[in-house]
């Protein structure tokens, strides 16, 4: 009897200390197709903003202080805005 319980005393040790290299060796979670799709998504729309700002960043008329007005060749000289 003390053999037997010495061995499943044995047996669950070595369990306990292989489960931590086992779930270490698990893989990510895989993604669906449709979640990979809404991901390149994101990053794509996230590249696209960031040029975006930079190019209006880079633009003259972004970084003035000064209004522009493109309508004002088509009024009245007596109209005001």
């Amino acid at each position: 009897m003390r053999r037997f319980v010495c061995a499943v005393l044995i047996g669950l040790a070595t369990a306990a200390w292989l489960t931590p290299s086992v779930w270490a060796q698990k893989k990510e979670k895989e993604l669906t197709p449709l979640q990979q799709e809404e991901v390149t998504k994101k990053k794509d729309r996230e590249v696209v903003d960031k040029q975006y700002e930079r190019v209006m960043q880079n633009t003259t008329g972004a970084s003035s202080t000064t209004k522009v007005d493109p309508w004002a060749n088509m009024r009245a000289p007596g109209d005001k805005k």
